[in-house]
């Protein structure tokens, strides 16, 4: 990604530096706030932990070994636990953590296929305006592409 000259890659960069830019668009918990820290390691989850845990998954399929095994449990059983306590992981408002950490388990249904509190968090996820309109441009760069 290319803004005001820089050169912004990586999915977690991208994200902060996004969020940092436009805090108007209220998806992150600003600096100096109590929810910050929350905030930042759901962010550090989601590039630690659940985005090699789904990339494991794609390579390696049903050949997973247990300690990889364990870390999946572990990845959904903490987005499980966070969703109890309010209908986004950082409680009643969506920030870009609960974009990113959604990722794995859009792409892939398996990565949590009998939890029924993360199929309705990626629902309320994929209900907002600005999903709707990402997946039409999507879909029309797509057709464009064909």
């Amino acid at each position: 990604m290319l803004h005001d000259g820089q050169l912004i890659t990586e999915q977690l960069a991208i994200a902060l530096y996004l969020t940092d830019a436009f805090p108007e668009a209220g998806l992150a918990q600003p600096v100096g706030t109590a929810e910050r820290a929350s905030y930042l390691t759901w962010h550090a989850f989601f590039a630690g932990e659940a985005d090699p845990i789904y990339n494991t998954r794609l390579l390696y399929g049903s050949s997973l070994d247990p300690m990889t095994l364990r870390d999946h449990r572990r990845v959904v059983g903490r987005v499980e636990a966070a969703l109890r306590a309010g209908p986004f992981l950082m409680g009643n408002a969506i920030t870009v953590a609960d974009i990113l950490m959604s990722g794995p388990f859009e792409w892939d249904p398996q990565m949590a296929p009998d939890s029924g509190r993360i199929r309705e968090w990626l629902q309320r996820l994929a209900d907002r305006p600005e999903a709707k309109r990402a997946a039409e441009k999507d879909e029309r760069l797509a057709e464009s592409m064909e």
